[in-house]
């Protein structure tokens, strides 16, 4: 080869490497300027995408809690709802020795877990707590004499 083919070649691979350095850098820029955007939302925005999947503890705890308005007042209920929901057998025909010996065993998790995410899950979504800020609470009592 002679001189003039070797610096053609030199040169060719430098614009390639620079044109592919520049792409990887725009795509680290963009996807930076995503995540900086996504932080400008409210701050529990991405929290409340991620409850929708249902790989979550709290995902769990908060699709419960949308169809079964008693369990957002009693963590016991709370806790059978979820283990016959989400175990492979119907934890109501278990003894508690059973289930608080053996839950690992059964692929769920334990009832502080549960209770810790009904109190996340609470407090991100005000419409599910144990008082509603829309309901009336207090108790009238009307007596009347004659």
């Amino acid at each position: 080869m002679d001189a003039k083919t070797i610096v053609a070649v030199v040169l060719v691979a430098f614009i390639i490497g620079g044109f592919i350095f520049l792409q990887i850098k725009n795509r680290k820029t963009s996807e930076t300027n995503w995540w900086a955007e996504r932080k400008k939302l409210r701050p529990f925005t991405l929290w409340r995408c991620f409850m929708n999947n249902q790989r979550t503890v709290d995902s769990k705890v908060l699709s419960i809690l949308r169809e079964c308005p008693e369990t957002r007042y009693d963590d016991m209920q709370l806790i059978l709802c979820y283990y016959n929901r989400y175990s492979y057998l119907k934890v109501g025909d278990l003894s508690l020795e059973d289930i608080v010996n053996n839950y690992k065993g059964y692929g769920l998790p334990c009832f502080e877990t549960i209770r810790r995410s009904r109190q996340r899950v609470q407090s991100l979504f005000p419409e599910l707590s144990r008082q509603c800020s829309g309901c009336d609470s207090s108790i009238r009592v009307v007596i009347e004499i004659e």
